[in-house]
């Protein structure tokens, strides 16, 4: 299903977007569109934190990169060579790996190309899908304590409900406004 997944991508890159892998610059745009695109990409594919091991080999190299170069070596203060250093011991203590018995992508369907379009189940995604609304919700305005507490449960409401019909499978009883 993967191998399936990845030419169907492939493919679409190809048809849809103009990439060529025989192109010297594809990797280049690649990346390029995988970094003005990010939602794109979280939406369809499934992306995963490495192991350990691989992870911290992973910043290693980067941290190589920027010591050898001439001008972000000069960035890199005892203070930041100490967060690394402690950021490395997490990642070798296995701090940042995904669990292997949790679901992390519920499949939602695909798109109008045929690829496959995730939810993706990550709590800090969803944290700050809510914060993003809450700040939305009172914006720049000042309201008082009872109307910015009324407010703040009904928009938790709403989401929680959405949340349970598009991630839970819950009934979707048809209030528009709860969407």
């Amino acid at each position: 299903d993967d191998e399936d997944f990845c030419c169907k991508v492939e493919r679409y890159l190809q048809i849809e977007k103009g990439f060529d892998d025989a192109d010297p610059m594809y990797m280049d745009k690649l990346t390029r569109q995988f970094y003005h695109n990010r939602e794109w990409w979280r939406e369809h594919c499934q992306m995963y934190i490495p192991k350990a091991l691989d992870h911290a080999t992973r910043l290693k190299r980067v941290i190589s990169i920027l010591e050898k170069d001439a001008y972000l070596s000069t960035l890199m203060t005892d203070e930041v060579k100490a967060y690394f250093d402690s950021f490395l011991a997490k990642i070798l203590r296995g701090e940042f790996e995904d669990q292997n018995d949790v679901i992390l992508f519920i499949k939602n369907g695909e798109n109008s190309h045929g690829l496959p379009c995730y939810l993706r189940l990550r709590g800090t995604v969803r944290t700050e899908n809510l914060h993003q609304k809450m700040k939305t919700l009172i914006g720049p305005w000042g309201v008082g304590a009872q109307t910015g507490h009324t407010m703040l449960l009904l928009t938790c409401y709403r989401f929680n409900v959405k949340s349970q019909i598009r991630r839970c499978g819950a009934y979707d009883f048809g209030h528009y406004e709860l969407h």
